[in-house]
Order: C-alpha cells, then sequence, then structure tokens
C-alpha cells in the first residue's frame, strides 16, 4: 500500500486558550472527533487552527496541545508491543500540527515543548491546504539530518537511504531505526507493505527549525 496525500481533520481552537481547564476542554474535544473521523492504517493528521487565538498560556499548552502530542507518542511506544496501555497518555494514531499560529503564541509552544526535549510542527493552513509547515522545538541532530535528507520525497525505505546516501555510513537497520523514532515522534507516517515499511513526512516540504 502506497502513502497517498492524506486528508486531514481540522479543529479550530478557542479564542481564550488561558489557563488548563482550556486546554482540557480542547483535548477532550479533539479527542471525541477523532475518535468519530475515518482514518487509515497510516493515521490522522490532525490540523488544530489557531488563527482566532492571540493568547496561550503554557498551562493551556501542557493541558492541550501537548497532551495530544503525548497521546500520539504513547500510541508509536506501544504498536507491537504487549505493554499496558491502561497507565500514561491514552494513546491515540494522531499526528498533531498546529496553525495559523501568532509569534507569541509559537513562543509558547515552543519553551513547553523544547523544554520536554520534544518537537512539534507548525504550519499554515489555507484554502484547506497544509502548507510553509515546520519542525519546532528540539529534535535531535541525527533526526533532524534525516529529516533534510528526505525532504520532498512521497514516500521512503529504509534501504532506499541506504543505497543513496553511503556517505553517511549508516547500514538499513540504523536508518530503519532513525525513520521509526521519527514515526514514533509523529513526524513521519508509515505503512507496511511486504516486509518493509514505507515511511511519509505529513507535509512534503516539511523543513525543520523555523
Amino acid at each position: 500500500m502506497v502513502l497517498d496525500e492524506c486528508d486531514f481533520l481540522t479543529i479550530p481552537a478557542a479564542s481564550k486558550a488561558i489557563g488548563s481547564p482550556a486546554g482540557e476542554l480542547l483535548f477532550a474535544d479533539a479527542s471525541s472527533k477523532i475518535r468519530n473521523a475515518v482514518a487509515d492504517e497510516s493515521g490522522l493528521v490532525v490540523v488544530i487552527d489557531f488563527r482566532k487565538v492571540t493568547l496561550a498560556t503554557t498551562s493551556y499548552v501542557k493541558a492541550g496541545l501537548l497532551a495530544l502530542s503525548l497521546a500520539g507518542k504513547r500510541h508509536g511506544e506501544l504498536t507491537g508491543t504487549a505493554l499496558d496501555d491502561s497507565f500514561g497518555p491514552t494513546p491515540l494514531n494522531i499526528y498533531p500540527v498546529f496553525a495559523n499560529l501568532d509569534s507569541e503564541v509559537l513562543d509558547t509552544i515552543q519553551e513547553v515543548y523544547a523544554g520536554r526535549g520534544l518537537p512539534f510542527v507548525s504550519a499554515q493552513l489555507s484554502d484547506d491546504r497544509i502548507c510553509d509547515a515546520q519542525i519546532c522545538g528540539f529534535l535531535d541532530e541525527a533526526l533532524a539530518r534525516t529529516m533534510r535528507l528526505i525532504r520532498g520525497r512521497e514516500q521512503v525505505t529504509a534501504l532506499e537511504l541506504a543505497a543513496e546516501f553511503p556517505s553517511e555510513g549508516i547500514k538499513p537497520t540504523g536508518w530503519n531505526n532513525r525513520l521509526n523514532d521519527l514515526w514514533r515522534l509523529r513526524l513521519l507516517r508509515r505503512v507496511k507493505r511486504g516486509k518493509a515499511w514505507w515511511y511519509k513526512t505529513i507535509n512534503k516540504e516539511l523543513i525543520y527549525g523555523r
């Protein structure tokens, strides 16, 4: 199965993004809509639209946005394991994108995520298209290098990267580990075709850094 250009679920953020209760309300609303949405095996891209928001507090970000990101990350951590999912964040097979961010709101989210060693995706949402997508927050340099190498590709496998970039000195297993780490961080989608995992960014022009 080839990863097609993905549809996504858009959830507008309320204009008042202040305090934990507002963040918890966003998370509850998003979780309900996510569970009712139709998604393929690669998961669902969820765009939180902040076009009406000019101020967001750290407590709101932690209770709402970070909770969504951790739910997605939890799905990646539990997939293929026998671990009990009754502890920790509720796993959701999602890829959060935070769109149309005011510069101050972006700085607040950046502070929360970077402080926890986590990345997030910011973007613009225009005419029902995700554009100008960037990875913000924190991303390990080896994973950032991998994202730069695969930018603009429709899809990629570890074997392809090993064959195309022998100067990197990384074997297919190493590339697979990197791609899998990026998938767990919800920066790549994936499906299995035959014996190989095929990976694709949630936006073809996704770049790392502001």
